[in-house]
């Protein structure tokens, strides 16, 4: 258990994934999503210091098919106890040999609080995160 703790810092969370339903463009989400990943462990090492190799999403079957995900090829692996699917996403081969190496191998741990944002990129990220958060918070609403 206590080095599955020490690996958290390279598995990143999908916690939240919208298109609203007026956008009708073909295969957004799948292309979206390939986009990011493909991104992602660039912007993380640069922000973070940290390289992640695994992302993860949590969604219930009933209510979302996860097709998007599976275009874009991420993994099935699993159902939670409260009936979540569990879809994975390797962003290095090796994601899972190096999760599982000893501690010693594991990078250092995420730093307690972010680091200050600079440059007008990372402030436009912040607006457009806010204008996300509050427009999915406003959606849900409904």
């Amino acid at each position: 258990m206590r080095q599955r703790k020490k690996g958290f810092n390279r598995l990143l969370l999908n916690s939240r994934y919208l298109i609203l339903p007026w956008v009708a463009v073909t295969n957004l989400a799948s292309h979206a999503l390939a986009r990011v990943v493909r991104q992602l462990q660039a912007d993380w090492q640069q922000r973070w210091g940290i390289t992640p190799l695994l992302v993860e999403t949590f969604f219930v079957p009933t209510e979302q098919r996860g097709s998007s995900y599976r275009a874009a090829d991420w993994q099935a692996i699993d159902h939670t106890t409260g009936g979540k699917a569990v879809y994975t996403f390797a962003l290095q081969p090796d994601a899972r040999a190096v999760l599982c190496q000893s501690s010693s191998a594991v990078s250092p741990s995420v730093p307690s609080r972010a680091p200050k944002r600079s440059g007008a990129a990372a402030d436009l990220w912040g607006v457009i995160a806010l204008a996300a958060t509050q427009t999915a918070e406003r959606y849900d609403q409904r």
